[in-house]
Parts: structure tokens; sequence; C-alpha cells
């Protein structure tokens, strides 16, 4: 099966690049014009360079003239025209085709790959049916429509394909567990038994746990999916033939909290999935917060305020008919 590393293209300086040594890589590849009204994207995405090339994070740009020749120059003058305008420190490659006959090898493989994009709204069609019409090069439903499409390759395989209508690329999400206890267990019917009843299950079997909770920084917001207990909660002791033990403590929650590098101040978000102490015992401690919570947990807790949001969820999110979307990004 071919794979992203098994290409090879030429820089703007006529260096040939092997993709081979981009494995465990995460790769933003990007047809790129220099006299577009994206063009100002140079600087979004030299900003992500900088800011995750130490994490893995790999961005090329490929410049293309096919759409409206909007990049007219020759190699050096593009690549010139990246760093003195937009301090472009990312590897810039030949200029060539990404759609027709002349095609880039690596944009036919991306094209095949990656997911047809959606066009939902009558905006998002308006804007299809605008760019096809002065991309003389679009032919089939997966060429590239117009400058700056991104496609974002996590291991081997392109898994995102921008929209036209994407002005700015965001790619900040981060995610942290909030450990507070390790080396616990539980059994088999207590994971897993819910609707079916415990009876269905063998107590015999026992998982590993551990307790944790997350923070989400979505670039926008920082969001916790629940909190944790207090420090004065007493740490239940490890019996014999129990369905459950939480396990050791690693640290209490606010203390568990600061190991992120956050401040109470930034959490933006409380998502509580249920009333427990171990969710929401520690929800006072974000003054900024908005707390999500189920009406029938809201009412038994008592939680009254502007801040207290009684979550009642729209419309699946995409792909996922169990999930909603709870932010941005």
């Amino acid at each position: 099966m071919q794979t992203i590393y098994d290409f090879k293209a030429l820089t703007s300086r006529g260096k040939e690049v092997d993709f081979a040594q981009f494995r465990g890589k995460v790769l933003l590849i990007v047809n790129t014009a220099s006299k577009c009204g994206f063009t100002p994207q140079f600087a979004g995405l030299e900003e992500l360079n900088q800011k995750y090339k130490d994490k893995g994070l790999v961005v090329i740009g490929f410049p293309c003239n096919q759409f409206k020749e909007q990049d007219p120059e020759g190699d050096a003058k593009i690549e010139e025209f990246c760093q003195l305008n937009y301090g472009v420190t990312f590897q810039i490659m030949k200029k060539g085709d990404v759609n027709g006959p002349d095609a880039e090898p690596i944009f036919e493989y991306l094209k095949a790959q990656a997911p047809t994009e959606d066009y939902n709204g009558l905006k998002a069609k308006a804007a299809k049916t605008l760019f096809k019409a002065i991309s003389k090069s679009v032919e089939k439903d997966s060429d590239i429509k117009w400058n700056f499409t991104k496609f974002l390759i996590s291991m081997w395989k392109p898994c995102w394909q921008s929209k036209l209508t994407l002005t700015k690329l965001i790619l900040t999400m981060t995610i942290k567990a909030i450990r507070m206890f390790d080396g616990g267990f539980m059994n088999q019917p207590f994971a897993f038994g819910g609707e079916e009843g415990k009876d269905a299950f063998d107590e015999q079997i026992i998982y590993r746990s551990s307790l944790q909770n997350f923070l989400i920084d979505t670039g926008k917001e920082v969001i916790l999916v629940d909190t944790g207990f207090k420090p004065e909660f007493p740490v239940p002791a490890k019996k014999l033939g129990a369905p459950l033990f939480m396990g050791e403590k690693v640290a209490d929650y606010m203390e568990a909290f600061a190991q992120t590098g956050y401040k109470p101040e930034q959490v933006t978000k409380i998502l509580i999935t249920h009333k427990h102490p171990d969710h929401t015992d520690c929800i006072g401690n974000f003054p900024n917060a908005k707390i999500y919570i189920a009406p029938e947990d809201a009412d038994a807790m008592k939680l009254e305020g502007e801040n207290i949001v009684r979550a009642q969820y729209g419309e699946t999110y995409k792909n996922f008919p169990n999930a909603q979307q709870v932010a941005e990004g």
C-alpha cells in the first residue's frame, strides 16, 4: 500500500526531499500563492510552524499558479517573497500544478486519500460554485478548488482537508490529564454493568484503573471535563473482594490541576458528567467558568447563578451520532 512516505519532491532550490524522513511526524501540506486574498495565511502557518515544530509538526508549502495565475514568479522570487513578507522558515517547494495531467504526484495521492469536502449552507455552496467557475483546472470533485487548501497527515494517511472558506488555520488544541489516583481496580460488573445489569458480567474479571479528569485547550477556551475531590476527602481503603478500589492518591485535584501549567482564572467552561464528588467537589475554585450540568444534577446540588448552564444539548456533532458540539474548534 502506497503511503505519503513513498514520495519525493523538489524544493524551491531544486533539492530533492524524501518524505520517508517524516515518519512519525504530523505533516501539514498547503498549496500556496503569493498574490491571493488568502496569502496572509503565510503568517498563521509560520506561527504554527514555530509553535509546534519541536513537537513533531512539519509544514510544507507547494506554490501553484493554477488559480487565476496568482503565483506567477519563479521559485527563487517566491521563496524570497515568503521570507521577506511573512518570515517563513518552513519548507517552500518547487512551483507546480496540483490539478490536471501535470499535477504533482503527491497531490494526486493527497486528493485520492483525503476525505471529500462537505459544503453545508448557502454560503459554502456558493463559494464552491464560484471557485469551481474561476478555477479552470477543476474537473473532478476531488480536485483542489483554490489556493491554501490544507492537508493534515497524521501517521501515514491524510485525515483532514480544509474548507474553501477557511481563512485561518487553527491547530492548537491541547488535552491534558489531571491525575488524582493511580493503581486502582474495578471488577467487570462495576465497569460494564450499566443497563444490562451486573448479572450479565463476571465479577472475577478485574480491570486496572486510575482516576483522572481532563483539561482541553481549544485555542479559544480552556475547558475542564469534571473536577475532583477536595483535599479533605477521606481516601477509601483497599478491601478484599470490593468491586472497586480507587487507588493510591497521586495528588489532590487542585495540585494536579496546577501541574498542567494553567491557572483557575483561565478556565472558561466546566462540563459535568454527573454530580458525584469526584466530578464536582472543586467547581467553586474556578471563578470565571460556566458550569454545564444536567438540570436534575443542578437541582440535586442546589446550584444557582448566572454561571450555571442547565445543559440541553442539540444536534449531533459531525459523524458521531451520540455526541454534541460543546465548543468551537
